[in-house]
């Protein structure tokens, strides 16, 4: 996660409701919940993402994607 400075291009704050769905097999398909965060998070190469944002910013407004998952961690 990147964290925000007075020069960075993302100052602003990412906030609001947020949808996503799922990328894992679960019962549960969608994540419903409010975003407020400056942070912008961007997945590694090991990492994978755990849901793909319908409406909403997600880990930095830019790919689509919400949470991470790596091994057995989400």
């Amino acid at each position: 996660t990147r964290a925000p400075s007075s020069t960075a291009k993302f100052q602003d704050r990412l906030i609001g409701n947020v949808v996503a769905e799922l990328l894992l097999e679960m019962e549960v398909k969608t994540l419903v919940g409010f975003e407020n965060h400056s942070g912008r998070t961007y997945l590694g190469a090991s990492a994978k993402p755990l849901a793909k944002v319908i409406k909403g910013y997600g880990n930095n407004g830019e790919d689509g994607f919400e949470g991470a998952v790596y091994n057995n961690l989400v």
